[in-house]
């Protein structure tokens, strides 16, 4: 009998929505695809054709997920464990290759928007983190950080 290697294996389908993260389910610009996160993929789906499309590369549960004004990017963020960085992943929408990544905040991403010109995603820490972000995609580095609020502020969005 051959051996599978699990590796090997390739997704098919997902099914499910559970409405996590808060603002988890997004009508993508061309007015044609659902974007939304499931486990550790961020799937897009063709409400027209039925076929869906995953951006991968997350190993958590997925905590944001934003989608840029045209289209173009699609970028999502985890949740880690304690004393860890969480990895925030931004995607060719069109190519679903990964442009770029990195990992600024502690234990979650609690939400994060992309400006208005598409060069910079803004993100937000959780509570363990309190720091807001300015990622240059283009660069590919961070071009600022700051503390957001006090812990005992609540909990926000970008």
């Amino acid at each position: 009998m051959e051996e599978i290697n699990v590796q090997d294996l390739e997704l098919k389908s997902l099914i499910g929505f559970d409405g996590n993260p808060l603002n988890g389910l997004i009508l993508h610009p061309d007015g044609v695809h659902l974007i939304y996160p499931l486990g550790t993929n961020v799937t897009a789906y063709n409400w027209s054709t039925k076929v869906q499309r995953f951006f991968a590369g997350l190993t958590n549960i997925i905590s944001a997920v934003t989608v840029s004004n045209t289209g173009k990017y699609v970028a999502a963020g985890q949740v880690n464990y304690m004393g860890f960085r969480s990895p925030i992943i931004i995607w060719n929408f069109q190519t679903g290759e990964a442009v770029t990544n990195y990992e600024s905040h502690m234990v979650r991403v609690e939400s994060m928007a992309f400006s208005c010109c598409e060069q910079y995603l803004i993100s937000l820490g959780g509570i363990d983190d309190g720091t807001i972000i300015v990622y240059e995609i283009d660069k590919k580095e961070v071009l600022c950080g700051s503390s957001s609020v006090k812990s005992t502020a609540g909990i926000s969005t970008v």
